[in-house]
């Protein structure tokens, strides 16, 4: 009892040093109260782990009403009779100038090495964590085991400890699987209010497995008052279960770590780390990557493509040893009438290891087991899996069934050793037995600067991270210049640099020119192929030299190396001999597929070189410290991204970056993948155009571009729905860029090194940035063979209509329709045809696009002009847009919120865009049907079009700059969102992850009451970060 009285509405402040002496977690309440409890308490509930060093705790609260005795009470709330909670330093103030609103419970920052976790082996069961609304859960022998039927939901503690901004933190769990089925585990540390973006990894477990430890590591974006834990069932099948262990979470000050890092245990022996091997889950746990056609039936997958750059893959998510033996067994079969190629291949994510098998599958072939066996060379991170179809004749189709990947450590192997076994009797019936495949029995693949080749003349390696192992050579550009190398076998490959720069080579074996290649390309493009096949079997000399220009070369592969002989002097020029065998194929090399599925895992950060800008402009990062963040941005690691770093947003609306520029030609690099969503980009308040993130594939590099009139201006680019991702500008270095007060970002790694050429022959400029050709990245080294290359089909480009373009619109063909645009007969202008996209349909996206661009190069005062009516309801739009790279992005002309009942033209200056090749679309975009409506009579029509240049009147004199068009705004009212009860905690799958609640409710006491923190959408752990 202090003996002390207090107004009502009083400010209170106590601060009191509580630690742990116990091996168990002890929870405690502080508690500030009347004698009589006639007022509400202030108080709060603390939790503290075992060992837990005496720390700073704070409670503060106002009085209710007025107190006559001012009481302050600390209560063990455990009830174990284990020695004890220690009390120390306790201090309580009625400050009249403190603002509070509520009950504030502060914690005090965690202590560094020790586990955050409370009861992390579960030793007394369930205490300590929270169970949000699970299907089920279960302690038994010290292992928690639970399980749910949707993917909501999870096990959660708060650990009741704060952290500073930039904390480091490492995370490890023990998980098992006692299900029959695959399980996938999302593990999460967050603040309780997830305003900081959470450090989380997305972790696979197949079938039965065992325990082992899964690690996340991260450092926090901001200061965190509440850091909080949680493992989520991401499979939401119903079965029982997921095992959990040994939790311990720690704030380590030492720690280095950039990014997210999520480490898999090293694999069990002797079990199949394949999850789904026999598809009886349909395609479940297996990535597609671009591939022509894929479907389950009777528990065997079959798919097929229409080229040789995709694959069907899945990653462990387990680590292997260096020397790790590997038995990879599958059963391979063929629908078709035709033979098909199938590639099988065991790697590491980036590609740095990998072992392979090629087989032939004849036609109509039957399900036979196929084995791949050989040892790693290195230590795997993530072991990952592919099954390639490189037939690309696009007939359905390879099947795949029962897919096992074994690490054995009793296998005696020191080569790839590829075999195939017996077949399927029971599914044989009448056919006939298959020609035994003829697999690839081993790969020798060496780098260009390898002692066993080699050099004649002058050579320089260059260090580049898009380079196979790191480097390539280059000549000096005299002709002569040559690699040589000794090789065993049929064939032979050859992976080289393209630059504009570079000239011709020839490739000979044995003296004789195979091939003459052409190293010069628009830009740079690392990992090209060239192979030549069809030698005799025996051994081999093989010499790469310099015809004209300099060259790049950057590894070769063989079947088996061999001894060279003593030097000789081949022919410089190519003759016509042995031209028969040769296969060119100047195209990216194939990467991994994208993890974009499983688990984001982070990579460690990279250099990168700067991407290629337009003439006169200069790159600023999207991190750069000149370009001002609004909202939650993470910033990530990448090869594949300019300055080895891009910044993604967090899914909400709004949120924005913004940077000052000087007028002229302007580009913004952004990122395009399955996932992402859309932006506008506004110059000085004002929308100028949409772009639409969304692409099939991952590309990096994708540009929009725009041109600002002399002066200053501000250029924000803000997201409109769904993440997006954004990696550099490029604008006028005149700009005067101001320097805001920096934020928090991620440091870009410095960019690769340009190789410097002698005095002789250009400066080259080789950069490892991707190109936005919708190919996945291609800065992943290469696989040891060509069979594992994609194939590019170049397409015709369709050349630009002249003006005048005129349309009545009157045919269904020379549009692509998309959505809700039909062709409707005998409802247009003049009783013909005519274009009409309904409004019936909600939360649709329509476009409506011309196939063929428009040629304004030539034009003076270019004009659209289109016949028009509908209705709309509130909130639909409808757009005109055009789009000056390809369909990249594009750029609104013109924007109607309504549209007139009857028939009007409406015509659209295009003055701003002479000089372009455009492409045209119209867009409507819905959001309600409109009320009352019918199924016809409502929407969008088109009728009777036209594009024109119009003669320029001889009194207005020629405009001194080209102007923006102008953009309507978009409408001013802001949806907005009802918040969800503060009785129902939410969580970010769709709903939000659960909140703090009562552990342990009071005795006698009144409970405290505490308001549950708001929590984000759902993080998207599947697609984000990219690769």
């Amino acid at each position: 009892d202090t003996f002390y009285r207090l107004p009502a509405g009083a400010p209170l402040n106590a601060s009191v040093q509580l630690g742990n002496t116990s091996s168990a977690p002890k929870e405690v309440m502080v508690v500030l109260h009347d004698q009589d409890w006639n007022s509400d308490p202030v108080m709060c509930w603390f939790a503290l782990p075992p060992g837990a060093p005496l720390a700073t705790y704070t409670v503060r609260g106002r009085t209710a009403a007025a107190w006559e005795h001012a009481m302050v009470a600390v209560w063990d709330k455990t009830g174990d009779g284990l020695a004890g909670i220690r009390l120390d330093n306790v201090d309580v103030q009625y400050q009249p100038g403190l603002s509070v609103t509520g009950v504030e419970c502060v914690v005090p920052e965690a202590p560094a090495t020790l586990n955050l976790a409370r009861n992390g082996d579960f030793a007394a069961g369930e205490a300590a964590w929270n169970a949000y609304d699970m299907a089920g859960h279960t302690v038994s022998g010290g292992v928690l085991t639970f399980w749910d039927d949707d993917t909501d939901n999870g096990i959660w503690q708060d650990t009741f400890y704060r952290l500073p901004a930039g904390a480091p933190l490492n995370a490890s769990v023990q998980l098992g699987n006692t299900s029959s089925a695959p399980k996938e585990v999302m593990v999460v540390l967050h603040d309780q209010d997830w305003n900081s973006d959470p450090v989380m990894c997305w972790f696979a477990l197949p079938a039965n497995a065992p325990l082992a430890t899964y690690t996340v590591r991260g450092r926090t974006d901001a200061a965190w008052e509440h850091a909080m834990v949680a493992v989520w069932d991401k499979t939401g099948n119903g079965l029982e279960g997921i095992r959990l262990d040994n939790v311990d979470v720690q704030y380590q000050p030492g720690l280095s770590v950039t990014g997210v890092e999520c480490v898999v245990p090293e694999a069990p022996t002797n079990f199949n780390l394949i999850r789904n091997g026999d598809f009886t889950g349909g395609k479940n746990q297996w990535n597609f990557y671009d591939m022509a056609g894929h479907s389950v039936s009777g528990g065997v997958l079959t798919f097929w493509d229409d080229d040789t750059d995709n694959s069907v893959w899945q990653d462990t998510f387990y680590r292997l040893p260096a020397g790790a033996p590997l038995n990879a067994s599958v059963q391979l079969g063929n629908t078709s009438s035709a033979p098909k190629e199938v590639v099988l291949v065991l790697h590491t994510p980036d590609w740095s290891d990998a072992l392979l098998c090629s087989f032939t599958l004849p036609g109509n072939a039957p399900l036979a087991t196929y084995t791949l066996q050989g040892p790693t060379a290195r230590a795997w991170d993530h072991a990952t899996l592919d099954v390639w179809d490189k037939t690309g004749n696009g007939l359905e189709g390879i099947r795949l069934d029962n897919v096992t990947v074994q690490y054995q450590p009793s296998l005696s192997l020191t080569g790839v050793d590829c075999g195939a076994g017996a077949l399927q009797i029971s599914a044989l019936a009448d056919e006939t037995l298959p020609v035994t495949p003829t697999p690839v029995v081993a790969v020798a693949y060496l780098e260009s600067d390898d002692p066993a080749v080699r050099r004649d003349g002058a050579w320089t390696l260059q260090p580049s991270d898009a380079a196979s192992g790191g480097a390539y050579l280059y000549s000096s550009g005299a002709a002569g210049d040559s690699l040589s190398l000794g090789f065993e076998g049929t064939w032979l490959e050859v992976v080289y640099v393209q630059h504009p720069a570079f000239g011709r080579f020839a490739v000979e074996v044995d003296g004789v020119a195979q091939q003459t290649v052409d190293g010069a390309a628009p830009e740079s493009v690392f990992g090209i192929r060239t192979r030549v096949e069809g030698l005799g079997e025996g051994t081999h000399v093989a010499r790469l030299v310099a015809l004209d220009g300099a060259i790049a070369l950057d590894a070769l592969a063989v079947q088996r190396l061999a001894d060279l002989p003593p030097q000789a002097t081949p022919s410089l020029e190519p003759t016509a001999a042995a031209t028969s065998h040769l296969t060119l194929e100047p195209t990216l090399v194939a990467t991994a597929p994208l993890l974009l599925t499983d688990t984001p895992t982070v990579p460690p950060a990279a250099t990168a070189a700067p991407l290629p800008l337009g003439e006169g402009l200069e790159l600023v990062e999207a991190e750069d410290a000149r370009v001002t963040q609004t909202g939650a941005w993470t910033a990530h690691p990448t090869d594949a991204a300019s300055g080895g770093v891009y910044l993604y947003s967090s899914g909400m609306p709004d949120e924005s970056l913004t940077l000052a520029v000087s007028g002229g030609q302007l580009e913004i690099v952004y990122l395009q993948h399955p996932a992402l969503g859309r932006f506008a980009v506004e110059g000085d308040g004002q929308l100028l155009f949409e772009v639409d993130a969304y692409a099939a594939d991952t590309v990096f590099g994708a540009r929009a571009y725009l041109t600002l009139p002399p002066g200053a201006h501000t250029l924000r680019v803000v997201a409109l729905e769904g993440t997006i991702a954004l990696d550099a500008f490029a604008v006028e270095p005149t700009a005067q860029l101001p320097s805001p007060t920096p934020q928090e970002q991620a440091t870009p790694t410095p960019g690769v090194e340009t190789p410097v050429l002698p005095d002789a022959t250009p400066t080259l400029d080789v950069q490892d940035t991707p190109t936005p050709t919708g190919e996945a990245p291609t800065n992943v080294p290469a696989i040891p063979t060509a069979t594992l290359m994609p194939t590019a089909t170049p397409t015709a480009t369709p050349l630009p209509l002249p003006l005048p373009f005129v349309d009545p619109l009157d045919s269904p063909t020379g549009w692509l329709p998309d959505g809700a645009w039909q062709f409707v007969p005998g409802t247009g202008l003049h009783g013909s045809s005519a274009w009409w996209a309904g409004s019936t349909q909600p939360t649709m996206n329509s476009t409506f696009t011309l196939t063929t661009p428009l040629d304004l190069r030539l034009a003076l005062q270019p004009r659209l002009s289109f016949w028009q009516r509908g209705s709309l309801p509130a909130g639909d739009l409808a757009s005109v847009e055009l789009s000056l790279d390809g369909g990249l992005s594009w750029l609104a002309l013109d924007l109607q919120p309504a549209l007139p009942a009857e028939w009007t033209e409406r015509a659209l200056d295009l003055t701003a865009f002479r000089g372009a090749v455009v492409l045209l679309r119209f867009r409507l975009q819905t959001t309600t049907p409109l009320a009352g409506s019918s199924s016809v009579a409502d929407g969008w029509w088109l009728d009777q079009l036209i594009v024109e240049d119009l003669p320029l009147p001889t009194s207005t004199p020629w405009p001194t700059s080209t102007p923006i068009p102008t953009a309507i705004p978009w409408p001013t009212e802001t949806p907005t969102t009802t918040p969800l009860p503060a009785t129902v905690p939410a969580l970010p799958s769709a709903t939000a992850l659960p909140t703090a609640t009562e552990l342990l409710p009071p005795d006698v006491i009144p409970a405290p009451t505490q308001e549950p923190p708001a929590a984000p959408l759902d993080p998207t752990p599947t697609d984000l970060p990219l690769e």
